[in-house]
């Protein structure tokens, strides 16, 4: 295996996952794009479309222990008029000096280190810290008024019209974006089911029921960590754009409760810069606490 091949294939694996959509773009490493005086070696090739034009990006990465030189921005630029490139990238891994940083912006020559959590020789030179909004669904309850009871035994609650109630408030909950405050909030739902409603006894008759809503207590907390301690992670810091693009197994933050810090409110969060936010919905089991309202006046029927 060549020199600098495997960060290569870590440069690769972060434009693989950073990818939209596939079936439009595509990653390859070590390929030969045929140029004005023969074959020139790509380190990593992206192809993508923009409409009907096809673009294509070269990537080049320099696994140096020290900041890379102009000469590698100029040698970059001379690639890109061999091959008729639309786009170059160069990925070190101590950086740039100061005036192959200007001259990679004057040749509209993007510049990034790549990182990764998990390497010694790649691991991340800063902190990139990560918060969870934890949106939790901690109880449900559903209420409603019977029709008719002509035998109360064996009542079946957790069905509307043959239908999990569980299944109605999970479903609404994963597709709604529902505003949610520091602390419990409460959250009434009600599921859009078609007339009439009805419930089940155990023999297997129907119960009419009215006015079905359900009652969600919904948490919101947060946690603070850093994908430095996430070993999957991998970046791309893009100098001068002041963008980063952080990859990651998400299987990774299956403990994040364990591992970060619990805010119970925003305002009690380190005041910290250039943070990536991911939001968690969670819900509980439905241990639901019934109630069957009993009004002096019926509803409308």
């Amino acid at each position: 295996m060549k020199n600098g091949a495997k960060f290569e294939e870590l440069t690769a694996e972060i434009f693989g996952h950073l990818s939209k959509d596939q079936r439009f773009e595509t990653v390859e490493r070590d390929v030969f794009l045929e140029g004005k005086d023969g074959p020139r070696q790509i380190d990593v090739l992206l192809k993508g479309k923009v409409g009907p034009i096809d673009i294509i990006t070269i990537v080049e990465c320099k696994d140096y222990n020290k900041s890379v030189n102009i000469t590698a921005i100029d040698a970059l630029h001379s690639k890109i008029q061999d091959v008729n490139a639309h786009k170059a990238v160069l990925v070190a891994r101590k950086g740039f000096t100061k005036t192959a940083i200007r001259k990679a912006k004057r040749l509209g020559i993007s510049i990034c280190t790549a990182h990764s959590a998990a390497s010694e020789k790649w691991k991340f030179n800063l902190e990139v810290p990560l918060v969870i909004i934890e949106l939790s669904a901690e109880k449900h309850t559903p209420s409603f008024y019977f029709v008719a009871i002509e035998n109360q035994t064996g009542i079946d609650f957790l069905n509307i019209c043959d239908t999990p109630l569980f299944k109605l408030i999970a479903e609404y909950w994963n597709t709604n974006e529902i505003e949610c405050k520091d602390g419990i909030t409460e959250h009434i739902f009600v599921p859009d089911i078609p007339k009439p409603l009805w419930t089940r006894v155990q023999d297997g008759r129907k119960i009419g029921i009215q006015n079905l809503q359900v009652k969600m207590f919904l948490k919101k907390t947060y946690y603070l960590g850093y994908f430095n301690n996430i070993e999957s992670a991998k970046y791309l810091d893009f100098i001068e754009e002041k963008r980063k693009h952080v990859v990651f197994d998400p299987n990774d933050l299956s403990d994040y409760r364990e591992k970060m810090v619990l805010y119970s409110k925003f305002d009690d969060i380190p005041k910290i810069k250039d943070v990536v936010v991911i939001t968690v919905k969670l819900m509980h089991n439905p241990e639901a606490t019934f109630k069957f309202a009993e009004p002096s006046v019926p509803p409308d029927r």
